[in-house]
């Protein structure tokens, strides 16, 4: 998958689309230091997504990247790829929230930089538990719960929520509208208009 052309899905083009309109809108996003997830998290959007901030890191460290989020979730393991660059790069990473931020992806959101996290005031967020699944074997249990925990932890830490209450709303699958998103540490605030 090139590096331009980011989350999209082998498939059929339209054919009325310029060949190169993904990737010059891509390029031009990159260029303004944005990053962009609109998909569910995977191991590719993580590669691409942790290879795009790595990137803006090395060419400007004390530059502003802004990483726009419309996300159901996905892999915690994928999302933790990403949250850790967040954490990583010198470039401080605000979180704009455009639509959802569900699951492991309202983790991601509330890990943007302190006062630099956003969500558009529609956004809509859920907490969710992180479960195993059907292939849950017993071996794996006890790296499902260390991810749990982890997941707990730091969405806690990043919102200044108690765990245990973080523990409960995720088990609850809570929601929250962006207004309540603030009140509860995952948004600084709500973003009306594109800042001057």
């Amino acid at each position: 998958m090139p590096w331009w052309n980011p989350f999209r899905k082998t498939g059929a083009k339209d054919a009325r689309e310029p060949a190169n309109t993904s990737q010059a809108i891509h390029e031009r996003l990159l260029r303004d230091r944005i990053v962009m997830i609109g998909v569910p998290i995977d191991d590719e959007v993580a590669s691409l997504a942790v290879a795009q901030l790595l990137f803006l890191e090395s060419e400007s460290p004390t530059q502003e990247i802004r990483l726009f989020i419309n996300s159901p979730g996905g892999s915690v393991t994928a999302t933790f790829a990403i949250c850790d660059t967040v954490e990583y790069v010198k470039s401080p990473v605000a979180t704009i929230c455009v639509g959802e931020c569900s699951g492991s992806a309202a983790l991601l959101m509330a890990l943007g930089a302190k006062g630099q996290r956003f969500a558009m005031r529609e956004s809509q967020f859920m907490l969710t538990p992180l479960t195993g699944g059907a292939g849950t074997t017993p071996e794996s249990r006890p790296i499902i719960e260390r991810m749990r925990h982890d997941l707990i932890t730091r969405l806690a830490r990043a919102t200044g929520q108690p765990a245990e209450q973080v523990r409960r709303d995720c088990e609850a699958k809570r929601t929250l509208s962006a207004e309540e998103a603030v009140r509860y540490g995952l948004v600084d605030q709500l973003m009306d208009r594109r800042p001057a």
